[in-house]
């Protein structure tokens, strides 16, 4: 019987050690992350390793090339914005922790303003059938802060990696 993709799992072969940051939706699990609208773009910039993802608003054409993010189209009805990501570059670990994404990987993101406004709520959906064998779905709650200072990640590949040449 074929190994469990669990017991083939390396962390050393983490992207992160790479300076290479997650896709959505694991990409939002991680510090500060600021949303930012410019015209028919809606920004998300994130402190950790200085990841940027940015969703067109009413768009409907996909980007021809996959991209690390995959290409987001975004919609806004009553006070929820929805963005819908495909188009995503294969990545190795691109549905999380050692779990690979292909071309078919799709994440509807939903984004809302709960708890009289103190509370921003992430909720997603993310397919991927050559990898998955069903939608995964989860939420979380993100306390909404004034805008203050943005610390840049400045991540570094080799002191990222370092660590892997202890033994």
């Amino acid at each position: 019987m074929d190994d469990e993709p669990a017991d083939a799992l390396d962390e050393d072969e983490n992207p992160e050690f790479s300076c290479i940051a997650p896709t959505v939706p694991t990409l939002l699990e991680r510090g500060a992350m600021r949303i930012e609208r410019a015209g028919d773009e809606v920004r998300f910039s994130h402190e950790f390793m200085d990841a940027e993802w940015t969703a067109y608003l009413n768009a409907e054409e996909v980007a021809a090339q996959p991209a690390h993010h995959g290409h987001s189209v975004a919609t806004l009805q009553g006070g929820v914005l929805t963005v819908e990501s495909t188009n995503f570059a294969d990545h190795h670990w691109g549905n999380g922790r050692g779990i690979p994404s292909g071309s078919q990987k799709r994440v509807v993101s939903r984004f809302s303003l709960v708890d009289n406004g103190t509370r921003l709520r992430y909720e997603f959906a993310l397919e991927d059938p050559e990898y998955l064998t069903e939608t995964i779905t989860g939420y979380q709650d993100f306390i909404v802060l004034p805008p203050e200072e943005y610390l840049e990640y400045h991540c570094d590949p080799v002191s990222s990696s370092l660590h892997l040449r202890v033994e």
